[in-house]
C-alpha cells in the first residue's frame, strides 16, 4: 500500500493536482508556510515534499460473496 500511494502522490504532483485537500490540510494545521504560498499553490504542491504514514486495520476476514 505505501508503494501505491507513493504513486499516486507522485502523479497528483507532477500533474498539479490535489483532489485529496493537501492544500486544505495544509492551510489548516501549517497556516504560516501556507500562506507564503497560497497565491501559487500548485507549484508549490509540484514541488513539495510530503510525509506521510500508511496504518492498515482489517476490519474484518472472511469469505466474499
Amino acid at each position: 500500500m505505501r508503494k501505491q500511494l507513493e504513486a499516486l502522490l507522485k502523479k497528483l504532483q507532477k500533474n498539479k493536482l490535489d483532489p485529496i485537500g493537501i492544500g486544505d490540510y495544509a492551510r489548516a494545521y501549517e497556516y504560516t508556510a501556507f500562506s507564503k504560498v497560497q497565491e501559487h499553490w500548485e507549484d508549490a504542491f509540484k514541488e513539495a515534499e510530503i510525509h506521510y504514514d500508511v496504518r492498515v486495520t482489517l476490519a474484518d476476514v472472511g469469505a466474499i460473496e
